[in-house]
């Protein structure tokens, strides 16, 4: 492959990731949501938010995620809990996806885990979607 053609594929994704959006939540400026160029397979963009507490920078999906698997029952509740949790990410009472910044990990790393963890779950839904047809 020429090094033109990879410049160019390095190019898109440099350009892709300009498209992340990150816009306040509250007028303090405490609390950022992040909103990506990535759909759900409801035609979603794919978000979370951050914020400060203490020392930690937490991570959560603010509940986005309880919309896409409300109703897939137990046991299916539970498989994605161990799926976030390879990940390193915490399924909270209130079925908000978390990372409480508890990990040695680095930024991009904890983010990265994020994104991945959505892309994956979005994809057993899709799964189980089309199963259910």
């Amino acid at each position: 492959m020429k090094t033109t053609e990879t410049e160019k594929i390095k190019n898109s994704l440099v350009k892709l990731s300009s498209k992340v959006n990150i816009i306040p939540c509250d007028k303090e400026e405490k609390v950022f949501k992040i909103i990506l160029p990535l759909n759900s397979y409801k035609g979603e963009p794919f978000y979370f938010y951050f914020y400060k507490d203490k020392n930690k920078i937490i991570f959560s999906d603010g509940g986005a995620l309880l919309k896409i698997i409300r109703g897939c029952g137990d046991p299916r509740l539970r498989a994605i809990q161990k799926v976030l949790e390879t990940f390193g990410l915490s399924l909270m009472e209130d079925l908000s996806v978390m990372d409480l910044g508890n990990s040695k990990k680095t930024m991009p790393v904890r983010i990265m885990s994020l994104l991945q963890a959505w892309c994956t779950i979005d994809g057993i839904i899709r799964i189980w979607s089309i199963a259910q047809e």
